[in-house]
């Protein structure tokens, strides 16, 4: 395939996910790691202890998904799970010590990939792509919150 044909925006997004969720699963599979759970992990990481309905809303997933990925993330003793103090019908996911000694190697296999999808840009490019790609991110996520609802 020519990726220097003209092509939309959309196309190119789309593909650099694709690829990057095919570098994830190959960077992850050797730590057992299902996919979907490292946006759960990167979340923790941010903040422990965050309600399993708040990671539904931050991440934009369903509530069976997030359930499904806790779980498998529980069984491989990455996170554990809590009743939350102040509402008895809530869930507090917390990060384990396997998962806080994990966190160098999640973070560099993050950092490589942006090496990987940088290579050949100088810094003002790469700090000029993140506002730009940031702009854009927030113009999908304004579309939904006001105009696409209807």
């Amino acid at each position: 395939m020519d990726l220097k044909e003209k092509r939309s925006i959309g196309f190119y997004l789309n593909f650099m996910g694709r690829q990057a969720h095919r570098y994830f699963e190959q960077k992850f599979h050797p730590f057992g790691l299902p996919r979907g759970s490292t946006y759960i992990l990167r979340k923790l990481y941010k903040k422990d202890g965050l309600r399993q309905n708040d990671l539904c809303n931050f991440l934009h997933l369903d509530k069976a998904n997030i359930t499904r990925t806790i779980a498998k993330l529980l069984e491989m003793g990455y996170v554990r799970r809590e009743q939350d103090e102040l509402d008895s019908r809530a869930n507090r996911i917390f990060l384990t010590k396997k998962a806080r000694d994990f966190k160098p190697d999640f973070d560099a296999i993050f950092r490589s990939w942006n090496d990987i999808m940088t290579t050949g840009l100088n810094k003002k490019e790469k700090d000029q792509l993140i506002e730009t790609l940031i702009l854009m991110s927030e113009n999908a996520q304004n579309y939904f919150e006001n105009k696409g609802k209807n």
